[in-house]
């Protein structure tokens, strides 16, 4: 839900302007049960306040990880037409997608990006459709749709996510030379990722799943990862891990060794 509650900030700046009957209960959007406690009530005036309304609802209910219960409210609000159509679309197929109702999730995720919504938010789209494309074992749907974030999301913290889809979907699809082309570049890159804490320099050790990867790490990309580790302040570690690899590396030129 990472990304889900970056844009329960960004649809606040709506509010703000659309929405200020709801200012009582969204001070509480931190505590989605007290915003729920407090939306109770609050008294809309109109079809366009009850919309509204119903949408804050179904955001706290997913929040919550209420998922039925948002989608409840959701549906409530795209029935008093509701001028954010393509946000509550997309919430409903994150709520389908949670509870794994896949074939819905694509059906509402689809009618979200039918509604030309910002840049922004059509890529959150595209995410969670790959999501679903993953979960229904739709390869290359899902690479389509990866290969496009991959490009988007380059220095983002989303970028890592995205490399590791990657590189599952390529295992997949038994491309095993473009999976090691995403791991590698998955392990120069961001060397504190969480599903990669168990890989070493060694990368023809590296698993994902069940899968061995017997990829091989090359000069440069060590080069890179040396510099993003001590980047990141984790010198000690670098050290340690140049010396695996000179190991391992016996042929290397004395210069590619000083080098290191």
């Amino acid at each position: 839900m990472r990304g889900g509650f970056f844009f329960f900030i960004f649809l606040f700046a709506f509010f703000k302007v659309q929405a200020d009957f709801l200012k009582p209960a969204r001070k509480w959007i931190h505590r989605p049960s007290k915003a729920l406690s407090v939306s109770k009530k609050i008294q809309p005036h109109n079809l366009k306040e009850q919309a509204l309304l119903d949408f804050f609802k179904g955001q706290m209910f997913l929040k919550k990880q209420q998922y039925r219960q948002a989608l409840k409210f959701f549906k409530k609000s795209i029935e008093n037409n509701i001028s954010l159509k393509s946000y509550a679309y997309w919430y409903m197929g994150k709520a389908y997608l949670q509870l794994g109702r896949l074939n819905k999730a694509q059906q509402s995720l689809q009618v979200a990006l039918s509604f030309r919504p910002p840049r922004r938010l059509s890529l959150y789209i595209r995410f969670d459709l790959a999501k679903v494309a993953l979960a229904k074992r739709h390869w290359r749907t899902a690479y389509r749709y990866l290969r496009r974030l991959e490009r988007s999301w380059r220095g983002t913290h989303f970028h890592p996510e995205i490399l590791w889809m990657l590189t599952q979907v390529e295992i997949a699809r038994h491309r095993s030379w473009r999976s090691c082309f995403w791991a590698r570049k998955l392990f120069y890159r961001y060397p504190t990722f969480d599903k990669i804490e168990t890989w070493g320099v060694d990368l023809r050790r590296a698993r994902v799943g069940a899968y061995q990867l017997s990829c091989d790490l090359t000069y440069k990309d060590m080069i890179k990862r040396i510099r993003y580790l001590q980047w990141q302040g984790l010198s000690v570690q670098a050290r340690e891990e140049i010396r695996t690899y000179l190991n391992l590396h016996k042929d290397l030129s004395s210069f590619q060794k000083e080098s290191l």
